[in-house]
């Protein structure tokens, strides 16, 4: 099958696949009345395919962002959703039981007798309504904005931090405690970190990446995404602790017709980064199943310090952006066994390496003075999945997972030229998990279907690391984890609708209520039930309120516990101490923690969305959040610059010390480092200035508030082109309190935390053979309040442009073949210098602003 716009079709809707076939005619012989208010296409479309008892198979990149006028007269459902496509360019073709849209996307042409009804991200239950909103994109959406991978979409939203696990992060910990380990790319919604945001293939886990228990989502090509999917929300009620900032949803291509290959080129025009991929997709098509497979090579440099003008002060050697290179493959495939039996399976593979250098003097590079790392990150994962189709619009789902990450780090010092030690180590994480769940209609009232969705499931995840490094002829253990943990779930979900199309009143055109359970037992940890409650109220057709409530529990990450201890004795100046304290010793305490306490958090949303009859095609909405935490772990000292003298660490710092406290903190790191002292002078206690307790903590108290706003408005021009202006900003504000009874600090708007502001727009014209898009993105400004007096640290604004272009389908070589050019930081914004916390250390906040620079970038793609 081939065509200009082919696309892999993705499903996007559900209804009923029990429906009998002289039931399906009845009901599209039957007229009913219809009120429905200007919405999005796709949810208009589910609303009447639900009520008619058919499934809908449509395209995601046919649908996304359409805004469908209000439907209101008595019609059949056939009607119905022939007028909802009046003013497109797209058709319905009526089957069995079931519609197929078509139009842009010629794919869905290709596949008009298969598909498979999902159930969107945010609920479990076909046809039922998250009640927090969902961001959606589609791969042609990520790809028409000059993104070429994952990694880099999740870095433009809004409700993101680039803190945590990102290939930006520079320093080697230096800034935050945020490390690029393996240089891969972890969600971190809401500055929660990685370990608090949940990210699902298919909707089933994968095995965590690195230390901090995050998942590498650059690990899926983009030429493998049908779309994803995020909920910037606690859902921890509905798929588990590890939900508590949000859960994301990469949705694969089903399956594909064809050959599908792309080329892509970039480079910055101040230097470094040059970045070079290649993609292929395949598959096939049959009556009652079909596959895809999609490959994945991406090749770049490093981005040195030399080659940014800001980092002059710091050798030239230095690695901003690691040199990277990434093989990665996804497969998908389904198979109907019977009329109401499926098989699916889905598989990934990824190798990622990665390679920097990090001097230790401002006058030398590396390799005489200094530390070289290379990276390399391999993970896979396996899921298959058998769907039964049971009697009364059932559905019975059994899955499995079985997956790997493991990441290899080696690293060489060196001292005046000379190999001074080798360090060597390895992350090794694991999942296996099994899931059975079910959802379908429980009766039907007059406002609705009640839904209902339960399942139960056991999964095992474990973390095996290993780090020693040897110098002068020894080998001294750095870590040493070997820990799993078994976790049996159950769950269950309940829609209730209460008003709706059949008996809906005035100030009460929908209403909808929800409530969620969730019960983990944690073996020898803890056992736990998170509730959620969800409202859904639409006043008149226009106004749209959701609401929700819920709490979540969280269990410390293996590596927050069982780090290995040290006691490391060193002078007050390497943590910031000047004057007479400055050659003073210090006793600094740092590794894991043992005895932490699970976290725990309660969290709640209300949201509004506008969407006038006047001007069908605008939606306006604005989404407040709250989510308030006990026990929150986290790092307590961010950075070393100001330490002895800012007040909120005086309970991490004891002067003056006595022997006795000085052997007990001391006697833990026998058994690995001992007492590691680098004052170059006699350990002598009655000498030492402080102990500082730099440890993982459980913080008394945490609050995360704001509120995301978005705007869409969609308008048809005459020639048939089309025109999408959208904007997204979020507004963060956090504290944070260490010990009961102190006065809390921002973690928000302060430097390596999130920014209070984000926001990014764009204005799109896309027509069947060209399109055209210019973005804006907005990263606020922090405050750097190390030490006084407190300085501001300007923000970031960048420009992207991105063109995509298909030629006409002729004979030869050419047909078809589609161009894009993208130029992202189109006018080279530059991130505003910052103190040093040490002389060596990066002169920006890497954690928010990219040093990357203006990038040009040119993909040419055919389908053969």
């Amino acid at each position: 099958m081939t065509g200009k716009r082919v696309r892999s079709i993705a499903i996007l809707l559900a209804g009923a696949a029990c429906a009998t076939v002289p039931a399906a005619l009845a009901q599209d012989r039957e007229a009913r009345q219809f009120d429905m208010p200007a919405q999005d296409l796709g949810d208009a479309l589910r609303i009447v395919t639900a009520e008619a008892g058919w499934e809908l198979y449509a395209s995601a990149e046919d649908v996304n962002g359409v805004i469908a006028s209000r439907l209101r007269g008595r019609l059949t459902a056939r009607q119905a959703i022939e007028r909802l496509l009046a003013g497109t360019n797209l058709r319905a073709r009526f089957t069995k039981g079931a519609v197929i849209i078509r139009g842009r996307s010629v794919v869905a042409v290709a596949n008009e007798d298969g598909g498979e009804a999902i159930v969107v991200t945010g609920t479990h239950i076909r046809r039922s309504t998250p009640t927090t909103p969902v961001i959606r994109a589609s791969r042609e959406a990520i790809e028409k904005s000059g993104r070429s991978n994952l990694g880099e979409y999740i870095r433009d939203l809004p409700q993101n931090f680039g803190g945590g696990q990102n290939p930006g992060i520079a320093g080697g910990g230096a800034q935050g405690g945020n490390e690029n380990v393996g240089s891969t790319s972890a969600l971190n919604l809401r500055g929660l970190g990685p370990d608090a945001t949940l990210t699902l293939i298919n909707g089933h886990r994968v095995a965590y990446d690195g230390a901090i228990q995050g998942v590498d989502i650059s690990a899926i090509p983009l030429a493998a995404l049908d779309r994803v999917e995020i909920v910037a929300d606690g859902s921890s009620a509905l798929y588990g602790a590890d939900a508590v900032g949000g859960v994301a949803n990469v949705l694969l291509r089903k399956d594909y017709e064809g050959l599908w290959t792309s080329a892509r080129v970039a480079g910055t025009t101040d230097g470094g980064n040059f970045q070079q991929g290649y993609n292929l997709v395949s598959g096939g098509k049959w009556q009652d199943g079909g596959f895809m497979v999609a490959g994945n090579y991406n090749r770049s440099s490093t981005l040195y310090a030399r080659d940014r003008s800001y980092t002059q002060t710091i050798d030239g050697s230095t690695s901003l952006i690691p040199a990277q290179q990434q093989i990665s493959g996804v497969m998908s495939g389904h198979q109907q066994l019977s009329s109401v039996l499926t098989f699916e399976l889905d598989g990934q593979y990824s190798r990622r390496t990665s390679d920097m250098s990090f001097p230790s003097t401002l006058t030398s590079d590396a390799r005489t003075n200094g530390t070289l790392f290379h990276m390399a990150v391999t993970s896979w994962s396996i899921t298959p999945t058998m769907k039964l189709e049971l009697p009364g619009d059932w559905r019975m789902e059994l899955s499995g997972t079985v997956g790997r990450s493991r990441t290899n780090i080696a690293s060489q010092a060196f001292t005046a030229g000379t190999h001074a030690s080798t360090t060597g180590g390895f992350y090794d994480n694991r999942i296996r998990a099994v899931e059975v769940r079910s959802d379908g209609a429980l009766l039907t009232l007059p406002g609705g279907k009640l839904g209902l969705a339960v399942g139960a499931g056991y999964r095992a995840f474990s973390l095996s690391a290993r780090s020693t490094i040897t110098a002068a002829g020894a080998t001294t253990n750095l870590l040493n984890i070997d820990h799993q943990e078994d976790v049996a779930f159950a769950y269950g979900e309940l829609s209730l609708p209460l008003f709706g199309q059949e008996n809906r009143i005035s100030f009460a055109d929908f209403l909808q209520i929800s409530a969620a359970l969730r019960y983990e037992r944690y073996a020898g940890l803890a056992n736990v039930a998170s509730p959620k409650l969800g409202l859904i109220y639409r006043p008149i057709s226009a106004v749209t309120i959701k609401g929700g409530w819920g709490k979540s529990f969280k269990a410390p990450t293996f590596y927050q516990r069982y780090k290995v201890y040290q006691a490391i004795l060193m002078p007050a100046a390497v943590l910031g101490g000047t004057g007479a304290i400055a050659s003073s010793p210090v006793l600094y305490l740092a590794g894991g923690n043992p005895d932490l306490k699970p976290e725990r958090s309660s969290n709640w949303n209300i949201s509004i969305a506008y969407e006038p009859p006047s001007i069908p095609a605008l939606k306006l909405e604005a989404n407040y959040f709250d989510i308030r935490y006990r026990n929150r772990v986290a790092n307590p000292i961010t950075s070393v610059l100001g330490l002895f003298n800012n007040p909120i660490y005086s309970t991490l710092i004891e002067l003056n010390p006595s022997a006795a406290t000085l052997d007990a903190q001391i006697a833990p790191a026998v058994g690995a480092f001992g007492l590691q002292n680098i004052t170059g002078k006699p350990y002598d206690p009655t000498a030492v200035y402080a102990v500082v307790d730099a440890r993982s903590q459980n913080t008394a108290y945490q609050s995360i508030a704001g509120v995301d706003l978005s705007a869409q408005y969609r308008f048809d021009l005459p020639s048939g082109d089309r025109m999408l202006l959208n904007a997204a900003g979020s507004y963060l504000d956090s504290k944070r309190r260490l010990i009961a009874g102190q006065p809390t600090t921002p973690t928000a708007g302060v430097i390596f935390m999130p920014p209070h502001w984000r926001a990014r727009g764009g204005l799109s014209w896309d027509s069947d053979d060209a399109s055209l898009s210019v973005f804006v993105n907005y990263i606020g400004g922090v405050e750097d309040s190390r030490a006084e007096p407190f300085v501001h640290v300007g923000s970031f604004t960048s420009v992207d442009f991105a063109a995509h272009i298909i030629l006409p389908e002729t004979r030869g070589l050419m047909s078809g073949v589609e161009f894009t050019i993208a130029a992202t930081n189109l006018f080279n914004e530059k991130p505003a210098t910052i103190r040093q916390s040490a002389a060596i250390d990066p002169t920006y906040d890497s954690t928010n602003y990219s040093a990357v620079g203006r990038t040009l970038s040119f993909t040419i793609a055919k389908r053969w």
